[in-house]
């Protein structure tokens, strides 16, 4: 269940934001809102939902507002991976298209072949993941095994921990309004940092915590590029239809049991699961949003054909029911998917500590 708690004088500084923002928040319904004007929350505000329940329309009219789940779902996160490896629940619902990566390299090179400049090679590359199936997402299995990856046997939680033991990572979360990651913040205002093992051993994936590192192309800051620098050759080489290195569009997810990415969608990328099980949801492009003339960041309808505002996915696999159009699939260490362009997406980490990497099939996000 959510959980929901009430700040002194709650209410009355509602109220002050709400004339702030020119739009009205009865009192009655004040209470049962939770929100920050600040850009993130700070620590200390881990001990419930920073949500409202059927009062969601404010999400269009107070953006002052920020929602984030820190509910435990580790739980639900461990009995459902669990069900599905003993057999009590069936793993392969899966209904993304199967391919091989030598089909999809093949493709590759069809692909880019009519490309006669670098502009055009990279026009091809970020339309190669619609193409590939009729605009359509699809995983890819031993992936790590065909190209050879020193990270499928280097990237153990004990050795992964060890040779990031004096790598600082930022503690980053997803919350809507914006539907995007954000780093917390720490007392003085900058982001939190820690190691690997300190994120792995405070079981800060109860509260929806993550570390994410994601290149900015060839203006990728020090703290990617230290972060992955450490690790690059071991995800070498890319699969052909992939930016270089050189370009530096890679990235790299470190989750442990029960942090999430909520509904969200971006530029074409590709991901190979390389340690640990993941929960991906997905929907369609067009699927309806609560704020239709900004769909980037913007929540998806539920059935109610009110905002689903679940920034953790977690949630959808005992709590709540996911979105109408919504689709499921468990990946696997070794398999990889290829998202195309503006497909909704979610992740739910089913193990104790994953880890994947891929890269951005764009210049820009």
């Amino acid at each position: 269940m959510l959980q929901f708690f009430l700040l002194p004088l709650l209410p009355l500084a509602l109220q002050a934001v709400a004339q702030e923002s020119n739009c009205s928040v009865p009192a009655e319904e004040a209470s049962l809102l939770q929100a920050r004007r600040d850009s993130e929350p700070r620590r200390g505000w881990r001990h419930g939902m920073e949500t409202w329940d059927d009062h969601s329309r404010f999400v269009r009219d107070w953006h002052a507002l920020i929602i984030r789940d820190v509910s435990d779902y580790r739980g639900d996160a461990a009995s459902y991976l669990q069900e599905v490896l003993d057999g009590r629940r069936g793993r392969r619902g899966c209904p993304l298209p199967k391919m091989s990566l030598r089909e999809v390299e093949g493709r590759w090179r069809q692909h880019v072949a009519p490309a006669q400049s670098e502009g055009e090679v990279k026009e091809a590359r970020w339309s190669f993941n619609a193409a590939l199936h009729q605009n359509y997402p699809v995983m890819v299995g031993d992936v790590m095994a065909q190209l050879g990856w020193p990270a499928a046997h280097r990237w153990s939680q004990s050795q992964l921990t060890q040779r990031f033991r004096n790598h600082k990572f930022h503690e980053e979360f997803f919350r809507y309004h914006d539907g995007w990651i954000h780093g917390v913040r720490d007392h003085h205002g900058g982001i939190a940092e820690e190691t690997l093992a300190e994120y792995l051993d405070s079981n800060q994936s109860g509260q929806g915590i993550f570390l994410f590192v994601s290149e900015d192309g060839r203006d990728t800051g020090d703290y990617e590029a230290a972060t992955l620098d450490t690790i690059r050759s071991d995800f070498l080489p890319h699969p052909n239809f992939a930016y270089s290195p050189a370009a530096r569009q890679a990235m790299l997810n470190v989750d442990a049991i029960g942090s999430s990415h909520g509904f969200h969608f971006h530029n074409p990328v590709w991901q190979v699961q390389v340690e640990g099980y993941k929960m991906w949801y997905f929907m369609p492009p067009d699927y309806p949003v609560d704020t239709p003339s900004h769909r980037f960041g913007a929540a998806p309808l539920g059935a109610d054909g009110k905002p689903f505002l679940h920034p953790n996915a977690c949630a959808m696999l005992k709590q709540v029911e996911p979105p109408p159009a919504a689709f499921s699939c468990m990946v696997a260490p070794g398999e990889m998917v290829l998202l195309p362009h503006g497909w909704f997406h979610a992740t739910c980490g089913l193990s104790n500590y994953t880890a994947s990497v891929g890269g951005w099939m764009s210049e820009g996000k």
